[in-house]
């Protein structure tokens, strides 16, 4: 979420969320306001403000004179305005405050809100889960996001669970798709272990083609519920993988180094012989590296991890570094950062790198 969560004029910010948790919450919380028990649908669009219909106007681009003019008192009627409108193009705009949320091609399609939310309604029934809203907000540029609980899908060990997230992003730009993305939480230490597996994507995407509202009918649902149930059983097998893989202490070094230091970096630390305190190496890379082995072995959830020395030790570790120990402007550039961002990338070529060695 490069943008910030949306704040109105009496300061209230758009966002909620069911406060269900303990102190250690998933990476999309602590955002805003707070419920104590889990939210509806229609609940949490209207607490966040996530309740407007966005329409389609049209452009026009008006002349320097015409301009002055208006700014002078002046009127121009309609027919005259007509001649002024840019073809080919729409203005997305609120119809709760005027916003306008971007200009785009008049073949961009618009998905409302309501369409969006109801969509996940169907997906959740399908699912057999109660379809309660975990979090739901709004940015300053009128995108929307939510994220839904679902049921535990794993264990990890006794009292080690893990439960299963969709986070739901709505927006009216002409640079993001619709989407849908699958995210395992560690409950223990709220970890968001959200790797894409060779054939299994965290993420199913809808691009916003002139007819896509029309299409997020009980069909597509159930087509993106099978997205999930595919992931979900991708994410069983693979956790089993992760933990059959042995690991020293050094192969652990090796693959936090490739996951955390840039190509150049990592260039220097093998030609060292892997030696993660060389000279070469900057003070800030030492100390990064430290820090990181540091938590793979006292970091949050890591005691509590049954298979230590295996790769799924290693990936919890590394997911940890990210959820928890690592500090952030703000809530927000936490999220951006594990959900499409530079901890999501360090996961994953962490992830790759652990799989490599259990193939």
């Amino acid at each position: 979420m490069a943008h910030n969560i949306q704040i109105l004029e009496n300061g209230e910010g758009c966002f909620v969320e069911c406060t269900h948790y303990g102190e250690i919450a998933p990476a999309w919380h602590g955002l805003g306001k707070h419920f104590d028990d889990p939210m509806t649908i229609e609940f949490a669009m209207k607490n966040s403000h996530a309740d407007f219909t966005v329409n389609k106007q049209p452009v026009v681009g008006l002349t320097p004179e015409i301009v002055e003019m208006m700014n002078n008192g002046g009127m121009i009627n309609a027919s005259e305005l007509s001649k002024h409108i840019i073809s080919n193009y729409t203005c997305n705009m609120r119809m709760d405050n005027n916003q306008v949320c971007a200009i785009t091609s008049d073949k961009y399609g618009l998905i409302q809100n309501i369409e969006a939310f109801h969509f996940i309604y169907n997906i959740c029934g399908m699912a057999d889960d109660a379809p309660v809203i975990d979090t739901m907000g709004v940015l300053s540029d009128g995108t929307t996001f939510a994220s839904i609980r679902m049921k535990n899908i794993y264990d990890l060990g006794k009292n080690d669970e893990v439960d299963m997230y969709l986070i739901v992003r709505n927006s009216f730009n002409n640079k993001e798709a619709f989407s849908v993305i699958a995210s395992p939480v560690r409950v223990v230490c709220q970890n968001t272990l959200n790797a894409s597996f060779r054939h299994a994507s965290a993420r199913k995407t809808f691009k916003h083609t002139k007819n896509v509202g029309a299409r997020l009918d009980a069909e597509l649902a159930a087509k993106t519920l099978g997205f999930y149930d595919t992931y979900k059983e991708a994410f069983a097998e693979n956790m089993e993988r992760l933990k059959s893989v042995k690991l020293t202490d050094k192969d652990c070094e090796k693959i936090i180094c490739r996951s955390l230091m840039s190509d150049e970096i990592y260039k220097t630390y093998v030609e060292s012989g892997f030696n993660a305190q060389c000279e070469d190496l900057s003070t800030r890379t030492k100390n990064s590296i430290a820090n990181a082995l540091e938590v793979l072995n006292a970091g949050v959830g890591q005691r509590e991890c049954k298979d230590k020395g295996t790769g799924l030790w290693l990936y919890n570790g590394i997911t940890t570094l990210h959820a928890n120990h690592l500090h952030y402007k703000d809530q927000e550039k936490k999220f951006d950062s594990i959900f499409g961002g530079s901890a999501d990338a360090h996961q994953q070529i962490a992830f790759n790198e652990i799989m490599k060695l259990a193939a």
